[in-house]
């Protein structure tokens, strides 16, 4: 496991290999890791911003639907749910930033491939934002178009640092045998 910040001399693994960094590698960390910051950050104000906006949408949606409960009630499970929505949104934007402060500092293959999972996770909200936006379903544009800014980003990374690992390896590391 590499624990080398960026710059540092190249890791050696046990079978006497090592991974030679090469100037792709700096640059993909870089990206991705300020991709990952960035994400976090806007996720955190994302959360922030649409709590009005979730809870009066999510509390017309539930007294539409449900027969028989009080509007006590109704405002309870309504506070909960937006509660684990927001819980969770702010989980999500934890792991982003630990990713991408990880990414930064450290250059091991293992997180070279779980930013590459986050990165097509998030990229399936293209077709997802498009069809918001084209559909005007999914809320407000201003919370659309910010995420599917940072989905067609999230795509153009995954795309690249997959194509640079079939290529190369991973980080764009070069595989040399001592």
């Amino acid at each position: 496991m590499d624990h080398n910040p960026v710059g540092a001399a190249p890791w050696r693994s046990s079978a006497g290999r090592r991974w030679e960094p090469t100037a792709t590698t700096h640059r993909m960390q870089l990206l991705a890791g300020a991709y990952l910051l960035l994400a976090g950050l806007f996720e955190i104000v994302l959360a922030t911003l649409s709590h009005d906006f979730v809870f009066r949408s999510t509390l017309a949606a539930v007294e539409r639907q449900s027969r028989g409960l009080s509007p006590e009630e109704i405002r309870r499970v309504v506070e909960t749910s937006v509660a684990v929505g927001v819980g969770a949104a702010l989980a999500v934007a934890l792991v982003y930033l630990v990713l991408g402060l990880l990414t930064l500092a450290m250059r091991p293959a293992w997180l070279f491939y779980a930013d590459l999972v986050v990165l097509g996770l998030v990229s399936l909200g293209v077709p997802v934002a498009i069809a918001g936006l084209v559909g005007g379903t999914a809320g407000p544009p201003a919370f659309l178009v910010p995420n599917l800014f940072l989905s067609l980003l999230a795509l153009a990374l995954f795309a690249w640092m997959l194509l640079v690992r079939l290529r190369v390896g991973p980080w764009a590391c070069l595989r040399t045998v001592d």
